[in-house]
């Protein structure tokens, strides 16, 4: 079986899931605060999320494309389904 990915959507997971309480640093932009977490963080996550689904669906792909989207991507998206993400949330849970 072969499994493709849609990268991106791992990577936002991965950039939204949360604190990192072990490297992760609080920084202020005026009143603003922003948590900014350690890139191993996100690394963690991503993978995390990719073998939590492969299990939730009990795969075991012999090969995996791992596609990123490109430039205009959500363009290209709309030209093949135009209602492409519509009354979607912003971010993932």
């Amino acid at each position: 079986m072969r499994l493709i990915l849609d990268s991106n959507s791992y990577l936002n997971a991965a950039l939204l899931r949360g604190v990192d309480h072990d490297q992760g640093t609080v920084v202020f932009e005026g009143e603003k605060r922003i948590q900014v977490n350690s890139a191993q963080h996100g690394f963690d996550g991503f993978f995390e999320k990719i073998l939590a689904d492969l299990e939730r669906f009990d795969l075991a792909p012999r090969d995996v494309v791992a596609v990123w989207d490109g430039r205009n991507a959500k363009n290209r998206r709309r030209a093949f389904l135009e209602r492409y993400k519509e009354g979607r949330d912003k971010h993932p849970p």
